[in-house]
């Protein structure tokens, strides 16, 4: 009888540590995921802070180059006119947002230009602005046109997109601003 006493209080302590380290591994798991995210929050923030010094330096006529570092795939910078269905947060200004999708923005680039304008081109559309509307940083120009463009013309094989991928790597960004105060930003791959 004494056995088994010995027994239920061993294993009660054991049940009672194994739930102990399972608690402290979850609590050091969402510590880390906590500082990951706010490091990405804020190199977002310096990088649209970079591009938006870039921009207001520019003269009509006038292009530049921007070098930075990027965050992970699964952030990217979107551009909209005035007139365009955009985020809340540009209230019908010409707007620049980075901001952090759920999945690479080429995915959804891929499947935008794999469809005819149909239903599924809306709720991708309505996606990429509802990124930048939770998790994402804008800034507003008074520059009436705006446009972001990723693309790679070399080889037979060119590929042109409409948002810019921001993947941890070095990045080049061409910026300018043509007669016209059409402002559009170039990332080639």
């Amino acid at each position: 009888m004494r056995k088994k006493a010995i027994v239920r209080e061993n294993l009660l302590s054991i049940i009672i540590a194994v739930i102990g380290l399972i608690l402290l591994f979850y609590g050091a798991w969402y510590l880390i995921s906590i500082s990951t995210d706010n490091q990405e929050q804020k190199a977002a923030q310096t990088i649209i802070e970079k591009v938006e010094a870039k921009i207001n330096l520019l003269e009509a006529g006038q292009s530049t180059e921007l070098s930075t570092q990027g965050i992970n795939e699964n952030w990217f910078i979107k551009g909209w006119d005035e007139n365009e269905d955009s985020p809340d947060k540009c209230l019908f200004k010409t707007c620049l947002c980075i901001c952090k999708g759920d999945e690479p923005i080429q995915n959804r680039e891929i499947e935008l230009q794999s469809n005819l304008p149909d239903q599924n081109t809306n709720r991708i559309l309505e996606e990429i602005k509802n990124n930048c509307q939770d998790n994402g940083f804008c800034r507003k120009f008074e520059s009436e046109k705006i446009s972001t463009h990723w693309g790679n013309t070399a080889g037979s094989v060119g590929y042109f997109y409409d948002s810019i991928p921001v993947p941890d790597k070095l990045l080049k960004i061409k910026i300018s601003l043509d007669e016209n105060s059409r402002l559009t930003l170039y990332y080639e791959d």
